[in-house]
């Protein structure tokens, strides 16, 4: 895969109200499938989720972001792609002035079936590639315009472009691993209502039950459709992000581990522990102290 960097980070969904960053209850409200922003990159503060994958495009400068425990940069020129329910702040600017943004709704990334890097970042990749020479910050503001401001028609034709400019960047990375598929539009809406109901759940004891329930299918589907397109189980999934959750509390409050416990979506202490341990690689007490993070790239 030339060009490309890929790291796996736990995907998992930060609404806890002392690390919520207000513009992520902005996008979470909005009605827009597709939202496109220019403007500098802000430091954060601290962690903010919101329900979207997240296209970022800095021209002029680096940009590093910390995603729980590690760090990844989006050098300029770069593009970077991930699922933005992951833990996530901007924690340096390394003097990027035009920085381009697309949010994309899970529902509408979903929908837009682009295979292999769909697979990636739903699985929790945060993916770094080459900018291809067709994209310019003039493209990426005539979509902003279109896009918010435009004619449906015109907005529909943006969204259709960025959805081509992100299958060039999985034909061009992926090569082979590409496959233009027919596309199974009940499937994909399938997994985005799981997806969905997961993230807004994942601290409640929720059950595949009480998902194939809230979507009228059977237990047995759900999980079948969940793994073949995940690669994991709901379980396993559910467990990430309670655990990326518990470690966001970790490092950016002083809560008790306790009061973190049940609100990561722990029902008890032994589960917790298990799940922590295996997860993580230690124990919530030394990710604490240890204030550890990983410069990936």
């Amino acid at each position: 895969m030339k060009d490309i960097i890929t790291t796996i980070v736990e995907p998992h969904d930060v609404s806890f109200t002392y690390t919520v960053q207000s513009n992520s209850e902005v996008l979470n409200a909005s009605k827009n499938d597709v939202i496109v922003d220019i403007r500098k990159p802000n430091v954060m503060d601290c962690y903010h989720w919101h329900s979207h994958v997240e296209v970022n495009i800095p021209f002029d400068g680096d940009v590093e972001y910390t995603i729980n425990d590690r760090i990844v940069t989006v050098k300029a020129n770069q593009i970077g792609v991930f699922l933005a329910s992951i833990p996530h702040r901007v924690s340096a600017n390394h003097g990027c002035t035009k920085f381009g943004i697309i949010y994309i709704s899970l529902k509408k990334f979903i929908e837009w079936t682009l295979d292999s890097i769909s697979e990636l970042i739903l699985s929790g990749e945060f993916v770094v590639a080459k900018m291809s020479s067709v994209l310019s910050l003039d493209t990426i503001s005539q979509w902003q315009h279109e896009i918010n401001n435009g004619l449906p028609a015109l907005s529909n034709i943006s969204k259709e472009e960025i959805r081509l400019f992100l299958m060039r960047i999985a034909v061009k990375e992926f090569n082979d691993k590409v496959r233009i598929k027919n596309v199974d539009h009940s499937a994909n809406n399938i997994m985005s209502e799981i997806l969905l109901y997961i993230s807004r759940n994942f601290r409640s004891n929720i059950k595949t039950r009480d998902i194939a329930e809230h979507l009228g299918l059977s237990p047995n589907y759900v999980t079948n459709i969940f793994t073949k397109n995940l690669g994991i189980t709901i379980r396993q999934y559910t467990l990430n992000l309670r655990v990326s959750y518990a470690k966001a509390l970790l490092i950016d409050t002083n809560l008790s581990i306790t009061e973190i416990i049940y609100l990561s979506g722990f029902f008890s202490k032994n589960s917790f522990y298990l799940a922590f341990n295996h997860i993580a690689g230690c124990s919530p007490k030394d990710y604490r102290k240890s204030g550890f993070v990983v410069r990936l790239y």
